[in-house]
């Protein structure tokens, strides 16, 4: 039994290495500290700060002097768009879209990423008899196309140099 099971490991170690799974390593990126715009106090604001440490190591700074670097959102949307009806004519199926645009400055007006607009959607289904549940649907829909957001944010700023 205990060759099986060791069998069985030693076949999953080997399907997980040949699939191309790796860790995710940490972002190098040409600044160490970093001023934010975004409130830290929002949920949004404090997952950005979160996940942007744990892959870069960035420090966090309260003042753009500071800071070798300036994040900026100059511009965040949600919309809600009917995609399909029922018979009755009432919407059965709406599209969730979030669009950020995110902007990174240096001191001296150095440019390290220029206004990039970051999108995401989601489609919902509605139904009349879940009616109460639908805010919370949306409400975690719209936080995974935040978290989907920050990911490719984080991946654009591992190639700035």
């Amino acid at each position: 039994m205990r060759r099986r099971e060791f069998c069985l490991m030693a076949l999953s170690l080997a399907a997980l290495t040949g699939c191309g799974f790796h860790r995710r390593g940490v972002v190098e990126l040409p600044f160490k500290r970093l001023f934010t715009t975004v409130d830290e106090d929002s949920k949004f604001g404090a997952q950005l700060r979160r996940l942007i440490r744990a892959a870069s190591g960035v420090t966090f700074v309260d003042s753009p002097e500071a800071a070798e670097a300036t994040l900026e959102m100059p511009a965040s949307r949600r919309s809600r768009h009917v995609i399909s009806l029922n018979t009755k004519g009432e919407a059965r199926e709406y599209e969730l879209t979030q669009t950020m645009v995110f902007r990174i400055t240096g001191k001296g007006g150095r440019e390290f990423m220029p206004a990039t607009t970051f999108q995401s959607s989601r489609n919902m289904t509605y139904n009349d008899a879940e009616h109460i549940s639908r805010g919370n649907e949306e409400a975690r829909l719209y936080d995974e196309m935040a978290e989907d957001i920050l990911t490719r944010l984080i991946n654009t700023m591992g190639a700035l140099k």
